[in-house]
Formats: C-alpha cells, sequence, structure tokens
C-alpha cells in the first residue's frame, strides 16, 4: 500500500490508494535513462512492476485505483508517505532532545529570576534558593513549590514577621506568571519550533483532559508533533 496525499484539482476521492500501474509519460515501462526517480534500483522497480518502495521526483504518471475508477495523477500530486521505523525514531529522539534543551535553558532562565527577585527582597542565601528553584523547575507542578517552601521560611526567620514572606509569594506568583505565558512559549519556539499559541493553550486543555498527566506530556508531545509537521513539510518542498 502506498498512501497517497491529492492535490485539490486531482480528481482522486480516497486517501488511502493502491497503485495499481506505474509509467513514465514520456516512454513505455523499460529500464532506461528516462525514468526520474531517486536511484537506479527504484528504476529497475518500475520497469519490473514493483511498487512496493519508490520514491519518485519528477513528472511519473501513477494510474491509481479508487474504487473501481481509475484516475491519472501527477507524481507532484501523489506523495508517498511511509517511513522506516528508524526515521520515526529518529524524528522522535531529535524532537525529545529540543525539548530537553528547552526545559534545561526555561529552568536556568527561572533560577535567574529567582536569584534577582531574592536579592532585591534580601532574602538570606538568594543563590541557594536561586540554585534549588532552576533544578526543582524540572519537576512538573510540585518542583516550583517545592523551591517556594526555602526562600518563604527563610524570610519568615530572618525577619520574623510574615510581610516578607508575603513578598516572597508574590514574587512567586510573578514568576509562574512571566515563565507560564512569556518564557516556556518562547524558548519552545525557539528551540523546538513549537508555535507560542500553541505552547500556552495546550497545557491547558492536556491539564483540563487529563489531570496532572496532560501539563506533564504537554510540552514533549508538541515537540515531536511539530517535528513531524516540518519533516513532512520539507518532504513535499522536495518535489
Amino acid at each position: 500500500m502506498i498512501f497517497c496525499a491529492a492535490a485539490p484539482n486531482a480528481e482522486v476521492s480516497a486517501v488511502s490508494m493502491k497503485v495499481v500501474s506505474c509509467q513514465s509519460p514520456v516512454s513505455s515501462r523499460q529500464p532506461s535513462n528516462s525514468f526520474r526517480s531517486k536511484d537506479l534500483a527504484d528504476d529497475w522497480r518500475l520497469a519490473t512492476g514493483d511498487l512496493s518502495d519508490i520514491t519518485m521526483d519528477e513528472e511519473v504518471t501513477c494510474k491509481v485505483d479508487t474504487g473501481g475508477k481509475f484516475s491519472k495523477i501527477w507524481s507532484t500530486d501523489c506523495i508517498q508517505i511511509t517511513m522506516s521505523l528508524g526515521e520515526h525514531a529518529r524524528i522522535t529522539g531529535d524532537a525529545l532532545k529540543n525539548w530537553a534543551v528547552a526545559q534545561a535553558q526555561d529552568s536556568l532562565a527561572v533560577g535567574c529570576l529567582w536569584l534577582l527577585g531574592l536579592y532585591l527582597l534580601k532574602v538570606p542565601w538568594a543563590p541557594l534558593w536561586a540554585i534549588l528553584g532552576a533544578v526543582l523547575q524540572i519537576v512538573p507542578h510540585i518542583g516550583p513549590v517545592l523551591s517556594l517552601l526555602g526562600p518563604v521560611l527563610a524570610a519568615w526567620i530572618h525577619w520574623g514577621s510574615l510581610q516578607h514572606s508575603l513578598y516572597v509569594l508574590m514574587l512567586y506568583a510573578g514568576i509562574v506568571i512571566v515563565d507560564g505565558f512569556l518564557l516556556q512559549p518562547y524558548i519552545m519556539k525557539r528551540t523546538a519550533r513549537v508555535p507560542i499559541w500553541a505552547s500556552i493553550l495546550a497545557p491547558i486543555v492536556l491539564g483540563i483532559l487529563i489531570p496532572f498527566w496532560g501539563v506533564l506530556i504537554a510540552a514533549p508531545l508538541l515537540a515531536v508533533i511539530y517535528a513531524y509537521k516540518e519533516h513532512q513539510a520539507k518532504s513535499t518542498a522536495q518535489l
């Protein structure tokens, strides 16, 4: 089976179609230099009728079975999208690597925000709490909350009042807002090529549909999805 994506002007009604014959528009199906496939192996498959694994990059007329009716479409309208298991593994691995890099950059940025804010509030051991905030940022949900406990307790013990602890809570709320709506979407767009709107909406929607796990898998899932979209766009552009 070869899966084809037909152009709007092509007279093809099925997405999954079986190619029953394929021939050059300028010559018969004989092995010659007139074939415009990727390599000589594909030329031989075209000539012998073996269409199980053919990639074409020039005009080759294909007869496609669409429920008993045969329609001719050009190879620019008929794009083979099957990929090997190794190709899937490569695309997915690269996407997850980009997500990990984005996560590390986000953690570093959050640590810098903690350091700046705690330094301005004169909270004791500000560098220590900033490092813990950067490390715990990797842990979804509970990580940022755990990073808050240290500076809140340090501020309360140092000044002996809850007022400075309240300032630390306000700092935490500001970091969460800036990170969720600015830093993470921007870093994901730059590193994993995920649109900003998707980085903002996907965790919210998945968090509602799948509590806890939805927010956890949102970022890596987006990275994989848009990696496949980019690969498909490049494959189409090469035809």
